[in-house]
C-alpha cells in the first residue's frame, strides 16, 4: 500500500513538471546581452545581442530600449531567422550625455506565434565616454591654431630677404655703358668715298 502511494506520488510530480513545458510556447530567447556596448559622446554607439529562435518560421521583432521612463532607441521589424541565432543591433546614434547608464532593453515579437521567454526584457549597463571632438571649444582651439601658423609663415616669408643680382649697380652700368659704345662706334665708320668706288669698279674691269 505505502509502495502504491509513492508510485501514485511521483506520478503527480512528474504531471506537474510536464505541465509548464508543455503550455510554454515561447520559441525566442535572448542568449547574449551584449555587455561590450561602447558608447562616446561625439558618435554615440549601439548596443548588441542575440536571439535564439527555437521554431522552424522566420520571424521579426521589435525592440524598444529605455533609461528610466525615457526611449532612447528602437529597433523595428527587426528579423530573426528561424532554427537559429540573430544578432540584433539596436543604433543609438543620439544617446552622446556622458555617464553610466543601466538600460532596460524590451523585446517584442511580431504576431506570427513566436514569443519570447522571460529574457525578452533585460538591463545592458552602458557607459557614455566623452569625445574631446564633441566640445565645440575643441574646434575653436584648431581653428585659432591654424590662423596663427598661417600668420607665422607669412610673416617670415615677407621678412625673407629677395635674392639679388649678383652684380653690382656699378658693373650694370658700366656693362650698358660698353654696349652703347659698341653701337655707336659701328655707325660712325665712314663710308666708303666716290673716287674709291670707281677704282674698285675700273680695277674689276681690267682683270
Amino acid at each position: 500500500m505505502r509502495f502504491l502511494k509513492t508510485i501514485v506520488a511521483l506520478a503527480a510530480l512528474l504531471a506537474v513538471l510536464a505541465v509548464p513545458a508543455f503550455e510554454s510556447d515561447a520559441e525566442l530567447s535572448v542568449t547574449d546581452t551584449g555587455s561590450d556596448a561602447k558608447f562616446d559622446t561625439f558618435n554615440g554607439g549601439s548596443i548588441h545581442f542575440k536571439v535564439r529562435n527555437t521554431s522552424d518560421t522566420d520571424c521579426t521583432i521589435d525592440v524598444v530600449v529605455k533609461n528610466g521612463d525615457k526611449t532612447v532607441g528602437t529597433a523595428t521589424d527587426y528579423p530573426v531567422k528561424a532554427d537559429g541565432i540573430t544578432e540584433v543591433t539596436v543604433d543609438m546614434k543620439s544617446f552622446t550625455t556622458a555617464g553610466s547608464y543601466n538600460l532596460d532593453v524590451y523585446c517584442t515579437s511580431d504576431d506570427q506565434g513566436n514569443k519570447f521567454d522571460g529574457t525578452g526584457h533585460f538591463t545592458v549597463y552602458v557607459t557614455v565616454e566623452k569625445n574631446v571632438l564633441s566640445n565645440w571649444t575643441t574646434y575653436v582651439v584648431i581653428i585659432v591654431a591654424v590662423i596663427a601658423v598661417a600668420i607665422i609663415i607669412y610673416i617670415k616669408i615677407r621678412e625673407t630677404p629677395k635674392k639679388k643680382n649678383e652684380m653690382t649697380f656699378e658693373q650694370l652700368e658700366e656693362e650698358r655703358k660698353a654696349k652703347m659704345a659698341k653701337k655707336s662706334s659701328k655707325k660712325d665708320e665712314p663710308a666708303p668715298s666716290t673716287e674709291r668706288k670707281r677704282y674698285l669698279s675700273e680695277k674689276n674691269k681690267k682683270e
